[in-house]
C-alpha cells in the first residue's frame, strides 16, 4: 500500500526493543509480569469492523490473564498481508494495553491490525486480525456506484465459494456496501450473500454455490437515507469439474430393464434344472435377454468424477427403460441408480441387482468418456423379489367354503354388532365365505344367489373347512355416528273463540277432540314459515330413555343442533323446557312432537357405525299464542 512518510519499520521495532529492555518485573496496578515461556496471544477490543473518526486511530486490546507483560508490538497494514513492505509497526515498551499511529493513515483505506506481547525480546503469539476503515465517508449526494471486478461478466468459475470483489471511489467510503447474489434470474429471490453491511469491497458467499447453475450478482453503496446508487449486474456460471451438460458434445446412455428369472422360491419344490435367465435356482443371470423388458420411470443420476458421486444430472427412463445424458464434455463420470430413493423406489422395490454391480445398493458406474464419444449399452439389470412367478402347471380348484347357519343370523355391513345389519339369514341356509378377520370370529359371506358381502359371526354357523384358510379381510372404515334435528316453533293459526265466539281452526291446526274435549292445537308437523328455535338446550344420555348426563348441545340459529363423534349403541335425546336456561325461551306452552302437551319430549335412537341419523327433532307450541 502507499502510505504517508511514517518512521521505518526498522526504527519502531528498535524503540519498542529498547523501552521493554529495561525487563521491569512489576507492572502498572500492581499485577506480576508474565513468564516469558507463557505469553498469550492477547486479546482485540477496537476499532473493530467499523469505519475510524480520524486518520490516527487508537488501537486498544486486553491482555486475558491477572498479568501483564513487559510492552507489546502492534502491526497495521493495508487488508491482506502483514508480510509486505506497507505494514506499520510499533510498541507500546510498556504494559499499557493502547496504541496509535505516529502519522496519519491513508484515507479511505481498508486496514487490519493485530498485538503481540513482549519480553525483552520475545514475542508471544499474536492476536486474531482486527478489521477497520478510514474515513472519511462519501458525500451522499456525489456517492459514486460500485466497480464490479470479479468474477467477471459472462465468466466461468471452477470454487463452490467465489470471491466477489469490486472497487469504489479513492479516498473516501460508503458508510457499508451491500451484495445481492442469486440464482439467475434472481427476481425476488433472497440473496445468497446474507447480512453484508462494512465498507469491504469483496465477500465470499456463506454457502457453497449450486454446480452447473448462473448466478447474478451487484453491489449497493449505502450512505445515510439517500438513494443508494446500484453497481451493474453481472453474472457467471459455476462449472465446479468441467462436466456440466452442454458444455460439450458426448453422450452417455444405456437402459434399466427387468432381468427375468421365474424360479420357484423356498417354499416350492427344487426344480430339475435352472430355469432359463437364472444364474442359480433364485437369481437372474445378468445378462439381457430377447423379451426383457424395459423398466419405466426410473430415476438415473450423473455425476462428476469417478464413483461414488452424483448431483450434476438426472434422467427417467423412458418407457422402453432406455434413458440418456447428452452434450458432455470429455472425462470421468459416475452413473448410478438408488433403489431405496424415489421415484425408484416405486417402480423397483422389492428386489436387488443383477448388474452393473450384483446385490449392491445403489448400483454404480464409474465411466471414462472422450471428446465428442456417445457412450451405450451403461445397462441396469434389476431382478424383481417375486416377480416373474413360475410356472407349475395347472392349480387345482380350490373346494368353495359352503358353511351352513346353525341359527336364524343377522349379516352385518361389518365385523361386529356395531355395524348396521345388512340382511338376514335362516336356519339353514348356506352361504360362500370370502374371508374373516384375524382371529376368526367374523367371516365375510357371499349370499349363494346374490352378488353382495357381508359380515356374520362365525358362531352361528357350521364350517366344514380349516377358518384359517380363509384369506385375512379388513374390516370396512369405522366412521363414528352422529345424531341431529330441530326444534321448532309448531304454529295454529286460528280466529275466535272469545266473547262466546266459535273458534274457527286455521292453517296449521288440528282437533283434539279426541285426546281432549272441546280442544285443538298445532298439527306437529313442520309446516313452511315455522320457525326454529335458537339456544334451546337438547340433552344425550346413554342408554333409552330416560337418560341425560352423556353430553349438550345448544340450537344453532335456524333451531337445529347435532351430537357427533358418537360409538355404536343406544341414545336417549331429550328437550325439557325446565332445563338449564329453556324457560326463558319455550315457556308457557308444551311439546306437540315426538309427544303432545308435556315439558319433556324424548327420542330413544340406536346408531351404528358411520350413520347420521337426522330427524331427531321437537315441535313445541305456546300456549294460546297460535
Amino acid at each position: 500500500m502507499k502510505r504517508n512518510s511514517l518512521a521505518p519499520v526498522v526504527s519502531l521495532l528498535a524503540a519498542s526493543l529498547l523501552l521493554v529492555g529495561c525487563n521491569l518485573r512489576k507492572g502498572g496496578g500492581g499485577l506480576p509480569t508474565c513468564s516469558t515461556d507463557g505469553l498469550l496471544a492477547p486479546l482485540p477490543v477496537s476499532p473493530a469492523h467499523v469505519v475510524v473518526p480520524d486518520l490516527r486511530p487508537s488501537l486498544a486490546w486486553t491482555y486475558p490473564e491477572a498479568c501483564q507483560p513487559e510492552g507489546y508490538r502492534i502491526e497495521v497494514s493495508d487488508y491482506g498481508s502483514f508480510d509486505d513492505a506497507d505494514t506499520i509497526a510499533g510498541g507500546t515498551g510498556d504494559p499499557s494495553t493502547s496504541w496509535g499511529p505516529a502519522e496519519d493513515l491513508l484515507p479511505g483505506t481498508d486496514y487490519h491490525w493485530r498485538v503481540a506481547a513482549m519480553n525483552g525480546t520475545t514475542l508471544g503469539p499474536y492476536s486474531n486480525g482486527m478489521r477497520f476503515w478510514t474515513g472519511p465517508l462519501c458525500d451522499a449526494a456525489t456517492l459514486a456506484a460500485p466497480t464490479l471486478e470479479a468474477p467477471a461478466d459472462g465468466s466461468t468459475v471452477d470454487n463452490p465459494f467465489p470471491p466477489l470483489s469490486w472497487s469504489h471511489t479513492e479516498g473516501c467510503v460508503p458508510e457499508y456496501f451491500s451484495v445481492y447474489l442469486a440464482a439467475e434470474p434472481g427476481s425476488g429471490s433472497p440473496s445468497l450473500v446474507a447480512d453484508f453491511h462494512s465498507p469491504a469491497k469483496a465477500v465470499i458467499p456463506a454457502e457453497a454455490l449450486a454446480d452447473c447453475t448462473t448466478y447474478i450478482w451487484r453491489v449497493t453503496a449505502h450512505r445515510g437515507a439517500a438513494t443508494p446508487p446500484i453497481s451493474a449486474t453481472w453474472s457467471f456460471t459455476t462449472n465446479f469439474a468441467g462436466a456440466c451438460p452442454g458444455s460439450g458434445s458426448g453422450s452417455i446412455s444405456g437402459f434399466v430393464w427387468h432381468d427375468l428369472c421365474a424360479a420357484p422360491w423356498d417354499m416350492q419344490p427344487t426344480p430339475v434344472a435352472v430355469p432359463e435367465g437364472c444364474a442359480d435356482r433364485y437369481n437372474a443371470n445378468g445378462v439381457r435377454e430377447a423379451g426383457e423388458p424395459g423398466l419405466e420411470g426410473v430415476s438415473v443420476d450423473l455425476g462428476p468424477g469417478a464413483c461414488p458421486s452424483t448431483g450434476l444430472a438426472e434422467a427417467l427412463t423412458a418407457a422402453d427403460g432406455s434413458y440418456a445424458f447428452s452434450e458432455l464434455p470429455a472425462g470421468t463420470y459416475c452413473v448410478s441408480v438408488d433403489a431405496l430413493s424415489e421415484p425408484s423406489t416405486s417402480v423397483l422395490i422389492p428386489g436387488n441387482w443383477t448388474t452393473p454391480s450384483p446385490g449392491e445398493e445403489p448400483a454404480v458406474v464409474s465411466v471414462d468418456l472422450a471428446d465428442g464419444a456417445s457412450l451405450t449399452g451403461i445397462d441396469f439389470g434389476w431382478d424383481f423379489q417375486f416377480l416373474p412367478e413360475p410356472d407349475y402347471g395347472p392349480t387345482p380348484t380350490p373346494t368353495p367354503a359352503i358353511l351352513t347357519f346353525n341359527k336364524n343370523a343377522f349379516c352385518r355391513k361389518g365385523p361386529s354388532t356395531g355395524f348396521r345389519e345388512d340382511m338376514a339369514f335362516g336356519l339353514g341356509e348356506k352361504a360362500l365365505a370370502l374371508g374373516r378377520i384375524e382371529d376368526g370370529s367374523w367371516l365375510l359371506v357371499k349370499p349363494l344367489n346374490l352378488e353382495v358381502n357381508c359380515w356374520v359371526s362365525a358362531s352361528l354357523a357350521d364350517m366344514p373347512f380349516d377358518w384359517k384358510q380363509l384369506a385375512l379381510k379388513e374390516s370396512p372404515p369405522r366412521g363414528l355416528a352422529s345424531i341431529g334435528g330441530i326444534v321448532w316453533n309448531d304454529k295454529c293459526k286460528f280466529s275466535g273463540g272469545v266473547a262466546g265466539e266459535p273458534v274457527v281452526l286455521g292453517e296449521g291446526c288440528v282437533d283434539l277432540g279426541d285426546e281432549q274435549q272441546g280442544e285443538f292445537g298445532a298439527n306437529a308437523k313442520r309446516d313452511s314459515g315455522e320457525p326454529g328455535f335458537a339456544n334451546v338446550r337438547i340433552q344425550l344420555g346413554s342408554g333409552a330413555c330416560p337418560a341425560t348426563g352423556l353430553a349438550e348441545a345448544t340450537t344453532a340459529k335456524d333451531g337445529s343442533y347435532k351430537f357427533t363423534g358418537l360409538e355404536p349403541g343406544t341414545y336417549c335425546v331429550t328437550l325439557d323446557v325446565h332445563h338449564d336456561g329453556n324457560p326463558n325461551i319455550l315457556i308457557p306452552g308444551g311439546t306437540t312432537y315426538p309427544s303432545r302437551g308435556g315439558g319433556v319430549g324424548s327420542w330413544t335412537i340406536k346408531v351404528f357405525y358411520g350413520e347420521a341419523k337426522y330427524g331427531v327433532d321437537f315441535g313445541w307450541e305456546f300456549q294460546h299464542l297460535g
